[in-house]
């Protein structure tokens, strides 16, 4: 039995949850989803004013908020999908050996106390964060070329 790595879990994760999505809700379940994920967003860039980088992950959380209100309303801008795809892959990539990290030293908790006193709690945090982002915005991409091929 071969074992996953890292990046083909994420993948796998990634993959399914969207091809599900997709596949499955109906229209106007698919508003609403977006209309929750848009609300999420904004409250993620809400709290973020005592993060070490506040306006970073504010701009990157109301970016997502954004993209997910706008998809509500079936406008999807691939450019600008595309660009935040490619910003959180590069970012993903600059956090994974800290996420690596965190992963060796035995995973402990990143949610116990909010000030992270090792470097590699907060930037596990933000890996995890991206990931979010990373997946919301697969979400829009595929269901923009879904709704291209119509």
């Amino acid at each position: 039995m071969e074992v996953l790595s890292i990046n083909q879990a994420t993948y796998l994760l990634i993959y399914s949850s969207s091809h599900f999505l997709l596949k499955k809700l109906p229209q106007s379940y698919m508003k609403v989803l977006n209309l929750i994920l848009a609300g999420l967003f904004t409250v993620f860039a809400i709290v973020q004013y005592n993060d070490p980088d506040p306006w970073l992950w504010i701009a990157i959380y109301l970016f997502m908020a954004v993209i997910s209100g706008m998809a509500a309303f079936g406008n999807y801008q691939k450019t600008v999908i595309a660009f935040g795809l490619g910003f959180c892959l590069v970012y993903l990539v600059l956090l994974l050996p800290d996420f690596v990290d965190w992963l060796t030293s035995g995973a402990e908790s990143i949610v116990g106390s909010m000030k992270a006193e090792k470097p590699h709690i907060e930037l596990t945090r933000e890996f995890l964060g991206l990931v979010i982002c990373l997946t919301t915005l697969f979400f829009h991409w595929r269901k923009s070329n879904q709704i291209i091929q119509q």
